[in-house]
């Protein structure tokens, strides 16, 4: 059997295949007659030796192969997922156990993927009946899996998510935090991932709403925030130029755009910190208040 090790780096480069082009199919051949290996052919070429030699490959002997040949990258990385986890029965023993790496890179594979809310809670809920921490990378990258269901991620922070993590952030920890750690790291990340979500679905009024539960948390709330709204913008942007929008969805998009800009501007406020020293800061006039 591989160790995780290996596994979660077959993944990895599933992942980086499905952040390329997700169309791309995997297709698992012999490249010599000494070695199998598995190629996810796109022009950009991803590949990731499985053994040294076919008769030690765990692929080939079990018929893994089969089950991944001719998927996409997001949906092998599911088959894999669900091999390690035991769920296809054929294949039961033969995996090691998944380890909260895995389903990090998982998540971040699914985001590529099309949208589906329901495999993004249950890759959360698997790792945490397998008692796996709630990681803030693992939780940002479960909240991308969202797309534009700003709704559905918002329902699985309250019901979910929300307390995992903070029992992740304040549990009992052997040694003292480092005093150079951001306080709430964990939370901050989960909070970034529901902020993406927010601009993937166009809705600054959200994020706005949750930058002041964060600042209420007291938790440190900087450009970091307003950076994944935009982020999640940019990507709402490229897969409407992708699909083709028609010309009643374009004009419908503008006005979105038009009347998101107050808040917009005001989360642009909030997440944005004065520094003097700041260049982009040099042309804002300046209003001093003498007390």
């Amino acid at each position: 059997t591989m160790n995780i090790r290996t596994w979660n780096s077959l993944l990895g480069a599933l992942a980086s295949s499905a952040k390329v082009d997700n169309s791309v199919i995997v297709c698992v051949e012999d490249s010599a007659a000494s070695r199998s290996q598995l190629v996810v052919k796109n022009g950009f070429s991803s590949e990731v030796s499985l053994s040294k030699a076919k008769r030690e490959s765990p692929l080939y002997p079990m018929g893994i192969s089969t089950l991944l040949d001719g998927k996409n990258s997001v949906e092998a990385v599911k088959t894999l997922v669900d091999i390690m986890n035991g769920k296809l029965s054929d294949f039961q023993g033969i995996a090691p156990n998944p380890n909260s790496q895995t389903y990090c890179v998982a998540a971040s594979a699914l985001q590529h993927g099309p949208t589906d809310t329901h495999a993004a809670l249950e890759l959360f809920r698997t790792a945490s009946e397998a008692n796996l921490e709630a990681d803030g990378r693992f939780i940002n990258a479960v909240f991308r899996c969202f797309g534009d269901e700003i709704d559905a991620a918002l329902t699985a922070w309250r019901n979910d998510i929300r307390k995992r993590c903070i029992t992740h952030e304040y549990r009992t920890r052997n040694a003292p935090p480092s005093i150079h750690r951001k306080m709430g790291k964990n939370l901050i990340a989960a909070y970034h991932g529901l902020i993406y979500v927010c601009g993937r679905a166009l809705r600054p009024d959200i994020a706005l709403r949750l930058v002041y539960a964060m600042t209420k948390e007291g938790l440190d709330c900087d450009e970091n925030a307003l950076n994944c709204y935009k982020s999640g913008k940019r990507m709402r942007r490229k897969l409407a130029s992708l699909r083709g929008a028609t010309e009643e969805e374009e004009k419908k998009e503008k006005n979105e755009v038009r009347l998101s800009k107050q808040y917009e501007t005001l989360l642009q406020i909030e997440c944005t910190k004065y520094d003097k020293n700041d260049r982009r800061r040099a042309a804002d006039k300046r209003l001093k208040i003498i007390l």
